[in-house]
């Protein structure tokens, strides 16, 4: 069935959580952990009908969308915490109407929306990080979709959203990534490749198939944290993964068997905490591959 599970014994067992026992339902896009604990106990689910969030390990979640108080919008897509601010009070959530943000833990949210040339770049919002080298929490990167009139691209903010400067207009971004450790590197994934930046945006290189890339339809990139370079990341697209160890100058193939289509990417030192698994990959049939299986 449908859910979000989790796992906090590197895939031996996982507890599948839905409408029955705390999500408002079934439909899960996305979850992130508050990374800044030295436990599992705090994670958000974004769903199809808000998010879901627990600050105890899944006993009991606080759900948000648009029949609580606070609302937010329901179509949620993407979500992140700022693992510097503590107890994880410090989190974002993209929706199809914008970015919602809370800096309380959920007791209140402002939303950002599409209005101006300083603003998001697109309601249709599909990916967002913070950066954990600022350690306020108050820069983060938003991926949005190109609907018209609006741009879309990416939108980077360096006040918690008070304004944004933008970068790549009229392409469809699904995916965004920061590395966690270097400051003004990050990465988007867009429907026609991959634009890497080290400079906060002042400059981007671009890869597609004619740099290694099975596919130039990107749809995921992940940085490999704890590392003090940016050099090593895996770029999810519509025909495969691919891992870079050198900074984009060659990609190695991740597929076994008939696998084709991953779409989702995470990559980590150790994840989950305590286990080998490193490489994390979630293939167009949702299922969850560690670097176990892959080759």
């Amino acid at each position: 069935p449908f859910g979000a599970y989790v796992t906090t014994n590197g895939g031996t067992s996982f507890t599948r959580y839905g409408s029955g026992n705390g999500l408002p339902t079934d439909d899960c896009r996305a979850i992130a952990f508050f990374d800044g604990a030295t436990t599992a106990s705090h994670f958000c689910v974004a769903t199809g009908f808000g998010i879901a969030y627990t600050t105890n390990g899944g006993t009991t979640f606080t759900i948000r969308n648009s029949a609580s108080s606070p609302a937010i919008a329901n179509d949620c897509r993407d979500v992140d915490y700022h693992d510097g601010t503590a107890s994880g009070a410090r989190f974002a959530v993209a929706t199809g109407s914008g970015v919602y943000h809370t800096s309380n833990g959920g007791g209140a949210f402002t939303q950002r929306t599409a209005a101006g040339a300083t603003t998001i770049p697109s309601n249709d919002v599909r990916s967002l990080r913070y950066s954990e080298v600022d350690t306020t929490g108050a820069t983060w990167l938003v991926g949005a979709w190109f609907t018209g009139p609006a741009p879309g691209g990416a939108g980077l903010t360096t006040n918690d959203g008070g304004a944004f400067t933008r970068f790549l207009p009229n392409t469809v971004v699904h995916g965004v990534d920061y590395h966690k450790g270097i400051s003004g590197s990050w990465a988007v994934a867009h429907s026609t490749g991959l634009a890497v930046t080290t400079n906060n945006g002042g400059g981007f290189t671009t890869y597609t198939t004619t740099q290694g890339l099975p596919s130039n339809d990107v749809r995921s990139v992940a940085y490999a944290g704890g590392t003090s370079t940016a050099s090593t990341w895996l770029v999810g697209t519509d025909e495969g993964v691919v891992r870079t160890t050198n900074g984009g100058t060659g990609f190695t193939t991740f597929r076994k068997g008939t696998l084709s289509s991953n779409l989702h990417a995470a990559v980590t030192t150790t994840l989950p905490a305590g286990t080998a698994i490193r490489w994390q990959v979630c293939d167009a049939s949702w299922v969850l591959l560690p670097d176990a299986v892959l080759p």
